[in-house]
């Protein structure tokens, strides 16, 4: 109970300030399972911030009152996103070529791929004219220093047909993506 109590005030203060300050985004990412291992997802609130220059809530960081604009950016989140009427879509992408198609969002902007694309007109939504993945714009926002270490291999995590990461050799100074 006590530990309910901590968290309560700072979510009505999130969703106060949320409200009040037009400097402020919500956005949906994986925050549990094995996707939120995913490095897609977790680069949701860094590159929207960097971005936008707005101060980034996840969803459920606010309560849903009064209703706001909720963004979908990385990540494999349009099938959630088309059921929520308050979804503003900016590059997310279907999980599976089978993934459901139920309701609308309130924007469409941006989806991941043409497979995204191909899966709206399937099922009758139109798409944006704008493909691509937001993740894809991360090296405009960030370009760290290069490793003083010579390192082989690389490990990246993804969640993907039950698999949780794939490794890569190093080659000609450069992983391969």
């Amino acid at each position: 109970m006590k530990s309910l109590i901590k968290v309560k005030p700072r979510k009505i203060y999130n969703t106060v300030v949320n409200y009040l300050d037009k400097n402020s985004a919500v956005l949906q990412w994986a925050t549990e399972g094995i996707i939120k291992k995913n490095w897609g997802d977790k680069l949701n609130p860094y590159l929207i911030k960097v971005i936008s220059g707005k101060r980034v809530f996840h969803r459920s960081e606010v309560y849903p009152w009064p209703p706001f604009t909720v963004h979908y950016c990385v990540g494999s989140h349009l099938s959630t996103a088309m059921s929520d009427p308050n979804a503003s879509i900016w590059g997310s992408g279907f999980i599976s070529y089978d993934a459901p198609v139920i309701g609308r969002p309130k924007a469409i902007h941006a989806v991941r791929g043409w497979l995204s694309v191909s899966h709206l007109k399937e099922n009758g939504v139109e798409p944006p004219s704008v493909v691509g993945d937001p993740a894809l714009l991360l090296p405009r926002f960030y370009s760290p220093k290069p490793s003083e270490k010579n390192i082989l291999w690389g490990l990246f995590p993804i969640a993907l047909s039950g698999l949780s990461r794939f490794i890569f050799k190093r080659e000609n100074g450069r992983i391969p993506v």
